[in-house]
């Protein structure tokens, strides 16, 4: 998709990722790149048996984890990922039975330095930073599970072992556990790497920080995130839906650009994501709408909203914000929190 997501591409490259320009990366880097443990990955990512793996290229975005939290004493080093896949597994098998994978490989790693900004209590990295990259590095892996390369964070579950210190370099590891149909689950661990000049293995009990094992159902019937975040996610029994443009499956903009024809097809994406992770229009609880003009938008944008949401069906709470403009140029965009159907809170 054009945004966060890692894809299979046919020229010969390496994986790359756009970052900003830090003195401080090019140092992180230049010291990480001369570990033995960090040759220990590359040797395996250039292996013959991880032939096609090598031509997968990702891009960041200036956004969130591509912008907002880079920057000196913030995340200063992201290295390119490395996808140790086994060319078989990337010929899209419908099922994988957990532990099939075994030793031909499926999986991903990524190394970081954390800085001091990145703190919640004093000296320590804050738990939800761990939990951003760990939603974003597992789904990058799941996605080339997909031929359509997108999907939802379904599920996401963290344990937290033990607290990650600042100024430290970090690994993620990302695994697929199995697949069936269109479900991926992929086990994420973030491990301290320790001492760079060490060729002791960072994979132990005493190097793990934080664990996860995340849920990713495929979906093409919304268009796929414009930057780095999940189409939705799920916490507790509540989907959170990220915001939704008036864009197609195919990631296309509309023909038709009333606000009549934005307003179905964002609502018609907000749909398509819930019944994509067991929830429905039905079970939303909360939604956020954006209009770039409240006074000539508000009123097409509440005729279109009223068919779906009304004393009829059901009237979930909302806000209507003004902004002076939207990603791509978009019109309206519309944001929710539903909660699964199983759950009887309605």
């Amino acid at each position: 998709m054009e945004s966060e997501q890692a894809t299979a591409v046919s020229s010969a490259s390496s994986s790359h990722v756009q970052l900003p320009e830090l003195k401080s990366s090019n140092l992180y880097l230049h010291q990480l790149e001369r570990s033995p443990k960090y040759q220990h990955y590359l040797r395996a990512y250039k292996s013959e048996a991880n032939a096609q793996a090598q031509h997968i290229t990702e891009k960041l975005y200036s956004n969130f984890t591509g912008h907002t939290l880079m920057g000196p004493d913030k995340i200063d080093l992201r290295s390119p990922a490395m996808y140790i896949i086994n060319d078989k597994w990337l010929q899209y098998p419908e099922d994988i039975a957990e532990g099939e994978c075994g030793d031909d490989g499926n999986y991903s790693v990524t190394f970081f330095h954390l800085g001091n900004r990145l703190t919640g209590h004093a000296g320590v990295i804050h738990g939800g930073l761990l939990a951003t990259l760990l939603d974003e590095l597992t789904c990058r892996l799941a996605f080339q599970a997909f031929p359509s390369k997108r999907g939802v964070t379904a599920n996401l579950n963290i344990n937290y072992r033990q607290p990650t210190l600042m100024d430290t370099y970090i690994m993620i590891k990302s695994v697929v556990q199995r697949k069936q149909g269109r479900k991926c689950w992929v086990k994420g661990s973030v491990y301290k790497v320790g001492d760079l000049e060490s060729d002791e293995p960072i994979e132990t009990k005493e190097n793990l920080l934080a664990d996860c094992v995340v849920l990713v159902v495929k979906t093409a019937a919304a268009p796929p995130p414009a930057a780095s975040y999940s189409q939705a996610v799920k916490v507790n029994g509540f989907i959170y839906v990220s915001g939704q443009i008036p864009y197609t499956s195919e990631n296309k903009p509309l023909t038709d650009t009333s606000v009549e024809a934005a307003a179905e097809q964002v609502i018609q994406n907000v749909k398509n994501i819930l019944e994509a992770s067991n929830s429905s229009l039905d079970h939303i609880v909360k939604n956020t709408i954006f209009l770039t003009d409240m006074d000539n938008q508000f009123p097409l944008f509440n005729k279109v909203y009223g068919k779906y949401f009304n004393a009829n069906t059901h009237l979930p709470a909302r806000s209507c914000v003004a902004v002076k403009q939207l990603p791509l140029g978009v019109l309206l965009e519309m944001e929710s929190i539903a909660i699964e159907k199983q759950d009887s809170k309605l």
